[in-house]
Formats: C-alpha cells, sequence, structure tokens
C-alpha cells in the first residue's frame, strides 16, 4: 500500500548483461548507487523490462549499449520528458559505435591514454584544476549545437618502462584540450567510466561530477533537499490512500569488519537536519512517527521544508496532505 517517490532510474549493467549473457564487470552499479545514496537522491535500480514512467532522469552506467528494445523505450522516455546520463560506451548502438540519442557528442574511439584528465567547466570542490580519471575513457567530439561542461587533458605520456615517470602516471599536458562532457537535446554524456572510477579508485571529483550532472538535468524538478550527511541515506514513500507522504531518515557510520562485512558498532546521532520537499499538494501536518510529535514546517511555491530536530540512527517524518 505504498509507492516510492523517485525522481532517477538506474539502469543496470548486471541486469542487462545477464539478459543478453555478456560477461561483464558491473561495478558500475555499485558506484552510481553509492553516488546517488550519498548525495541523497531519490532512485530506483531497474531493468530492461521496467516501466520508466514515473521517472526524470534515466541513468546508463558505463556499459549499456542499446537495440532496437531499448532503443524504442528510452525514445519513449525522452518523448514524455525524460533525460539521459550516459557514461563511457552508454548510449551507444548494440551493433555500432555511434550514439542512439542526441547528447551532444559523436563518439570517435577508445582512448589512447589511461588515465586522462578531466577539466570542469564548472566548480569542483572549488578547485580549479584537471582531475585525474583513472578508468577506461573514450574519444569523442562535440556536436554542433552541443554544450561542452568540461574539457578533457591527456598526460604526456603513458607510464611505461620506456616512459618512466615517478608518480602512478605523468602529469596532464595542458596544451591538449579535448571534449569530456557534453549535453545535447535528448541529456548529458561522460567520456569516461565515471561510475566504476567511484567504485573501484573511490575518486571524489568523480562523485561531484557526476552530481553536478544530475542536478543539472534535474534542475528545479529536483524532489528532495536536504543537509543530510554522506553516510546518510533518504527515501521518500507515498501512502495514496492514506493522503500521506513518509520521509525517512537514516545516519550510520559502518565500520569495515573482515572481509566485506560492515558493522555498525557505534551509533552517533545527528541534529537539526534541514529537509525540502517538492510537492503538489498542500501539507495539513508533519509530524515525527511513531513518537507522534509536531514538527514545524513551511510550505511555499510547492516546497515544503522542515528541521529534523534528531535522527539517532532513524527518524520517520510523515507528511499528511
Amino acid at each position: 500500500n505504498v509507492e516510492s517517490v523517485c525522481d532517477i532510474a538506474i539502469l543496470s549493467e548486471e541486469a542487462i548483461h545477464n539478459y543478453y549473457k555478456t560477461p561483464v564487470d558491473s561495478s558500475g552499479d555499485v558506484g552510481a548507487v553509492r553516488i546517488m545514496l550519498e548525495g541523497k537522491y531519490l532512485f530506483d535500480v531497474v531493468d530492461q523490462e521496467a516501466s520508466l514512467d514515473k521517472y526524470k532522469l534515466l541513468i546508463l552506467p558505463d556499459s549499456i549499449r542499446v537495440d532496437e528494445y531499448l532503443k524504442e523505450k528510452i525514445d519513449n522516455f525522452i518523448q514524455n520528458g525524460g533525460k539521459i546520463l550516459a557514461t563511457g560506451l552508454s548510449a551507444l548502438y548494440k551493433d555500432r559505435d555511434e550514439f542512439a540519442f542526441d547528447l551532444g557528442a559523436e563518439f570517435i574511439k577508445p582512448s589512447d591514454y589511461r588515465p586522462i584528465y578531466i577539466r570542469p567547466e564548472f566548480d569542483v570542490l572549488g578547485l580549479d584544476t584537471a582531475f585525474v580519471t583513472y578508468r577506461d575513457s573514450f574519444d569523442i567530439i562535440a556536436t554542433v549545437t552541443a554544450e561542452i561542461l568540461a574539457l578533457r587533458e591527456d598526460p604526456y605520456f603513458n607510464r611505461s618502462a620506456f616512459h618512466f615517470s615517478s608518480h602512478q602516471h605523468a602529469p596532464n599536458n595542458p596544451d591538449v584540450k579535448k571534449c569530456a562532457i557534453t549535453m545535447g537535446k535528448d541529456g548529458m554524456y561522460i567520456c569516461s567510466m565515471m561510475f566504476r572510477e567511484y567504485a573501484q579508485v573511490g575518486e571524489i571529483s568523480a562523485k561531484e561530477i557526476v552530481r553536478y550532472a544530475v542536478d543539472k538535468i534535474l534542475g528545479d524538478r529536483k524532489t528532495l533537499k536536504t543537509n543530510l550527511y554522506a553516510q546518510g541515506v533518504a527515501t521518500l514513500m507515498d501512502q495514496k490512500k492514506e493522503n500521506r507522504i513518509v520521509n525517512h531518515l537514516l545516519y550510520a557510520v559502518p565500520v569495515k569488519r573482515g572481509n566485506g562485512i560492515e558493522v555498525i558498532e557505534d551509533i552517533v546521532p545527528v541534529y537539526n537536519i534541514d529537509v525540502q520537499i517538492r510537492l503538489d499538494k498542500k501539507p495539513k501536518r508533519v509530524y515525527l512517527a511513531p513518537e507522534n510529535e509536531d514538527i514545524p514546517f513551511s510550505y511555499n511555491e510547492g516546497v515544503v521544508c522542515y528541521t529534523v530536530p534528531k535522527i539517532y540512527n532513524h527518524a520517520m517524518i510523515v507528511i499528511d496532505y
């Protein structure tokens, strides 16, 4: 009797490649989920059979090539106002290296260099620099109508037995400028395996670049915003028959204990967490459950705002409308 409220669908690499029986590294799923959780985005992980009707953004992580079935499905999604964020080899046709959608780029070939450096035209961590990207990347050129959001710089050379750099890789050559991130009428493209980058390397710049891309695409259509810290989780559930939505907020810091085992050993409370939710119905009441304690709120221009005084592992906020 409840439905999740989501802005974003992540089309799962694992589901796609299991369906087509094509073994592949599916850690792009892991990176995408981590970034969405840490960024407090409302999202679902879906397979190729799922309906896309309720979503505003479809993420194609790293290796989602497009056959006739997916092409038709995603075209319908775009015609209904949806947008795409694709990385790496995603959004290319299954049988040829050509983009199936207008993402502002033309695909050329796999890059001759690894790593590469991405220099955003937007703020990332307050640094005016080119950020190293270790996973596979690809050469692209921008289309005539594209918006170019980041440039790419190659290293002076690939590190090898014959070309040595005392660091893990050679520094970036600022004289070499190529396209890295483009935007077209159907969505945005990032020229590297950005989600594997975050899953395998933990590159903080990768997360911030993806977050910028998602926020730019969603714009003021983003349903939920909060200042809950990175390790927190935020979800939103709609109970239409009860005329209410439920906002779950979780906060804990797992600690690694052994191989693949994470344990929440200590629960640390957090205080004064602000939440903004875009809601087309004026709220009648906002309160904590099961405590049944009212929370002061405001509602302006379709956005309800409130502050949760304390989260001790989990808080459940009910918004009656």
